[in-house]
């Protein structure tokens, strides 16, 4: 097939390197300008984060990809972290920091910029004979019955008064184009499709914190930070370079007033930040940052059906989007990649399906979105975990109960949800199904030690 991508960033680059390697001829638009090229800090003024946190899922669909070299040069230049580290100020005054492991048994995330993981993906495509890469060109139009597109170049304002068109045929359109999808715009044309968008009350800035003097990380390198306090929260990831990149969340009236006042940053932080002011980032740093990063709105987007018949289909956030509070987000529009590939174009153009022909991408959709719908509400659920649930009895009594089953009965299946999640390539919807059967035997079991108990102490009152 003709393959055409939109959208060059890791999940679009990975997906044109499956279809290389299965043998097709792969076309792959982007509409910025060669984003090999951006540095940090035009990164950091667009608003996105450099870091993310890679797990099993991610680190298996780039496995699958057929580039033998390709995880172990990405391991090469990522940070393992082995547990959340929380940092909190104790009734009296004084600063406390508690280790949250990941797993019982020792497992790690990989801590790895976006950037590196785009560019390696790129340059990994650039050296394959059936693929071609075009930057600074914008999707204005696509004709998804007889599979054709037109791009026009994306740095003239008024795109459709020009002359500069490109018209391209293609078998397959695959729109990894991001929550702002012009794929996904074209696509509606076509068919009905759900979009249930949710924008967020809270928006989120990006910090750095420096070395120290001595060029030693100036805390744990091997954790990922947390500083949670109540609706706001502030996280610090790792670098290979001992750096940290850091993301602060709030309420959008929050920076609303921090915005207004120039000093207000700091204040705000010493309140409820312990340990980052002096200690982590100097006043005038934080200040200088906060003021010259862009504030980016949390939303969460969910999309239904992501394709028109076996002509276009949607991956990546172009199909889904979701808040970062799981790290789930990247890993999982790479596992789109793998399973598009992997578990449907290799079929035949239909199947049968309960007595009709179904196309292939409509079978994608069925059952890839139902899996990527739970993730979506598990990434929203887990920034009140990150945030609150260090004080919650009874999730830390479960999580404990969970861990000990898991190391103590490994045939009986138990584990926490986080674990599931992020350490195994099970389905979604599967993993809810079992998170779900765990706490209905949990709430039994608690209701049948509190009726033994009572059952006891009335007993022992009788008796006196």
């Amino acid at each position: 097939m003709k393959i055409v991508i939109c959208g060059a960033g890791p999940v679009g680059a990975l997906a044109a390197l499956y279809a290389a390697k299965k043998g097709h001829t792969v076309e792959l638009y982007e509409m910025r300008a060669d984003v090999r090229a951006d540095d940090k800090e035009a990164a950091q003024q667009l608003g996105k984060s450099i870091n993310i946190t890679m797990s099993d899922r991610g680190f298996e669909a780039l496995k699958d990809s057929g580039d033998e070299q390709l995880v172990q040069e990405i391991l090469n230049h990522t940070v393992p972290v082995q547990a959340r580290e929380v940092h909190e100020r104790t009734a009296l005054g004084t600063e406390k920091a508690t280790k949250v492991p990941y797993s019982i048994d020792g497992r790690v995330l990989r801590v790895v910029s976006r950037e590196f993981l785009r560019n390696i993906l790129l340059d990994r495509i650039f050296n394959l004979p059936n693929v071609k890469v075009f930057f600074g060109r914008k999707l204005i139009h696509a004709d998804l019955d007889n599979k054709k597109a037109v791009f026009a170049d994306a740095s003239i304002e008024d795109t459709y008064g020009g002359s500069n068109f490109e018209r391209v045929s293609f078998d397959l359109l695959i729109g990894a184009d991001g929550a702002h999808s012009a794929v996904r715009h074209h696509l509606a044309r076509y068919r009905n499709i759900n979009i249930d968008q949710r924008w967020l009350d809270n928006c989120w800035c990006e910090f750095q914190i420096a070395q120290a003097d001595d060029g030693r990380p100036k805390i744990n390198l091997d954790t990922l930070h947390v500083w949670p306090n109540n609706d706001i929260m502030f996280l610090a990831l790792p670098n290979p370079d001992g750096t940290f990149t850091c993301n602060l969340f709030a309420p959008a009236e929050t920076f609303k007033m921090l915005r207004s006042n120039q000093t207000a940053i700091a204040d705000f932080f010493e309140r409820n930040f312990p340990g980052i002011l002096p200690n982590l980032m100097t006043t005038e740093e934080l200040i200088k940052q906060f003021h010259s990063t862009k504030t980016s709105i949390l939303h969460e987007m969910r999309v239904t059906p992501i394709n028109y018949k076996d002509s276009c289909v949607l991956i990546g956030d172009a199909a889904h989007t979701m808040v970062p509070f799981y790290g789930q987000g990247l890993n999982t529009g790479l596992e789109d990649v793998r399973v598009l590939f992997r578990a449907f174009l290799s079929q035949a153009p239909t199947k049968e399906l309960s007595g009709k022909q179904i196309s292939i991408l409509d079978s994608y959709s069925e059952y890839r979105q139902p899996d990527v719908s739970v993730m979506t509400s598990l990434a929203l659920k887990n920034y009140n975990e990150m945030r609150l649930s260090q004080r919650s009895t009874l999730k830390y009594m479960r999580r404990k109960l969970e861990e000990t089953l898991q190391a103590r009965l490994p045939s009986a299946g138990w584990a926490t949800l986080y674990f599931r999640v992020a350490f195994s390539t099970e389905r979604f919807t599967m993993i809810e199904h079992k998170n779900n059967q765990q706490t209905k035997i949990l709430k039994w079991l608690l209701g049948v030690s509190t009726a033994s108990l009572c059952g006891l102490a009335a007993s022992v009152a009788l008796k006196f």
